[in-house]
Parts: structure tokens; C-alpha cells; sequence
């Protein structure tokens, strides 16, 4: 929809944007337009993004020419660095691993104690040390895995 607004506003000799601007527009400029209830349901939709801030806009017409890369940057707002991001993402691991370690810092992993809250008949016991299965003890606390 963005690059639909980009073109209207900046693509004045694109057959589409010259029939816009004939039958909808009729001489005003796109961010001053106000859709009717009768107008199209893309032009109604296109408009919602006319709310980008100014400074988009305008290095945008500096450059003369749309970046799909500026857009998704301006639209999701500037991020923090996560210091834990390679853990999830862009490694070597197996796709398995990665969604496995991915439950497991959520807490979705289907170990026994999760299992017995769901209501599934299990005895809760780790099968290694015979203390309570967690996702913390199969990680990080179960002495018989750590020595493997």
C-alpha cells in the first residue's frame, strides 16, 4: 500500500496514478485527500499510510525512488540490539535445535511437570536422577546429562 501512496505521489506518468488522479483526485494533491464513502476500497486503504512521518516522506522525494528496506525500518521503529539474537537466529544449528531452545527459554517444552498440569497421568520424575522434570533441571540442573 505504501508503495501504491509512493507512486500516486511521485510516478505522475504511470497509467494507474494518471487515472487516480483524473477520476479521484481531480487536481489535489494525494496528502490532501479525503476519500468519499463511494471511492474505491484501495484508494481508502492507501490513505491509512499517508500518516508516515514527514522526514520518510521527504528523504524518500530526495532520493527519487521507494526503498521497501526504509519503509519496514520506519514502520517497525527503532530496535535494541538483543545480545542473545545468534542464539535463535543466523547459526549453524539444526532448525530442531534452534525451535527446541526456543521452547525451552518460553517454558514450552512438554516436560513431565508441564504434563501433569495439562491433566496427562505421568509420574513427574526426571528419567535420569529421578528428581522433578523441568525445563530448568533437563538443562541446566540434572547432574546425569551435564557429565555425558
Amino acid at each position: 500500500m505504501i508503495k501504491l501512496l509512493w507512486n500516486l505521489a511521485a510516478k505522475p506518468n504511470k497509467l494507474w496514478v494518471r487515472w487516480v488522479h483524473t477520476y479521484y483526485l481531480k487536481g489535489s494533491m494525494i496528502e490532501e485527500y479525503q476519500p468519499k464513502t463511494t471511492c474505491s476500497w484501495i484508494l481508502k486503504a492507501i490513505q491509512k499510510y499517508r500518516a508516515l512521518p514527514k522526514h520518510f516522506w521527504m528523504n524518500s522525494a530526495q532520493q527519487k525512488k521507494f526503498s521497501t528496506k526504509c519503509v519496514y525500518k520506519e514502520l517497525r521503529g527503532q530496535q535494541h540490539n538483543i545480545s542473545w539474537r545468534k542464539l535463535f537466529y543466523d547459526n549453524l544449528a539444526r532448525p530442531r535445535s534452534r525451535f527446541t531452545t526456543w521452547l525451552a527459554c518460553q517454558h514450552r517444552l512438554p516436560t513431565k511437570n508441564m504434563l501433569l498440569k495439562f491433566g496427562i497421568h505421568t509420574d513427574g520424575k526426571c528419567i535420569f536422577c529421578g528428581q522433578e522434570e523441568t525445563t530448568d533441571h533437563l538443562f541446566l540442573l540434572c547432574p546425569i546429562p551435564a557429565t555425558i
